[in-house]
């Protein structure tokens, strides 16, 4: 309801060079400028939202917009061939780009050869590895130990890249024990400014440009995130109240010798580590 009102023109979608407005979203964004935060959080906007989901079947409502905070979080980091790579953690997926490394760096790739076969075949079995622990241990630290210290370790890799053959494709594998080790639709933007500031950044509404859902008069869809979570009752990503959901969305850094080198991302969903491993390998094994 309300997405044909705001995003659909006389019933359909625009074409090509043709302008599309939208005085919705021009007021939701002139009273954030003037409210700031409290104005989405805590103002009218939250209670419209509330009202358009409650009609529709949904339990999100204004005190969850008002409990919200957002965070800063330390990043985390493995050096691969020289190169410092920083990642988000979880709940996003950032590490899974860096375990991928970790185990590929044992590899002489540059000498396989850009786009080869062999190191196809390496790439796509360090992604299995990576991502059998993806689904089972990715989840808000908030509830869930996650191990990550563990799972980027280079010791952990080291151990997870006994089980690649060269030879052949594995057909079956499982996620891996890094306790065993050590106790305890989407938008990427980068920017750089004269004095190397850097800006990684990413957006993304999730599936089908969000969930469709388009609340009153504010000219903007609801993501639909929450769909990654799990309904297991013993997954560490299971649904639970005030939770944040197993996310893909993974802005990055890399610095050499403490110093910054580049910001870079990619765009796609479960591909973006695998996307991150490539675009690193390019520069530092490929050039």
């Amino acid at each position: 309801p309300g997405f044909s009102d705001v995003f659909m023109l006389g019933g359909r979608a625009p074409v090509a060079g043709e302008l599309f407005r939208n005085p919705r979203l021009a007021k939701t964004y002139r009273a954030i400028a003037d409210g700031g935060r409290d104005a989405f959080y805590e103002g009218d906007i939250a209670y419209e939202i509330e009202n358009y989901v409650r009609a529709n079947g949904g339990y999100l409502g204004a005190e969850d917009l008002a409990a919200h905070r957002s965070e800063w979080v330390e990043p985390v980091s493995t050096n691969y061939r020289g190169y410092d790579i920083w990642e988000l953690p979880p709940n996003g997926q950032g590490i899974a780009a860096l375990q991928m490394l970790n185990i590929l760096e044992a590899y002489d790739l540059a000498s396989a050869g850009w786009g080869s076969p062999e190191y196809l075949h390496l790439l796509i079995e360090a992604k299995k590895l990576a991502f059998e622990d993806r689904a089972y241990y990715y989840a808000d630290p908030t509830f869930a130990d996650v191990p990550v210290a563990g799972l980027i370790s280079k010791e952990y890799a080291h151990e997870r890249r006994r089980l690649i053959d060269r030879s052949k494709a594995s057909r079956e594998l499982s996620y891996g024990d890094p306790a065993v080790l050590q106790q305890g639709d989407t938008v990427y933007l980068t920017v750089a400014d004269q004095d190397g500031n850097m800006v990684s950044l990413i957006q993304s509404n999730y599936c089908g440009m969000g969930s469709g859902m388009t609340p009153g008069e504010l000219g903007f869809v609801l993501q639909n995130r929450g769909e990654l979570f799990s309904l297991e009752p013993t997954h560490p990503n299971v649904y639970a109240p005030g939770k944040r959901p197993f996310h893909t969305i993974i802005p990055a850094f890399v610095t050499r010798d403490g110093e910054p080198l580049m910001s870079f991302g990619v765009m796609g969903a479960d591909m973006q580590p695998q996307g991150h491993v490539q675009v690193l390998v390019n520069h530092i094994d490929f050039g």
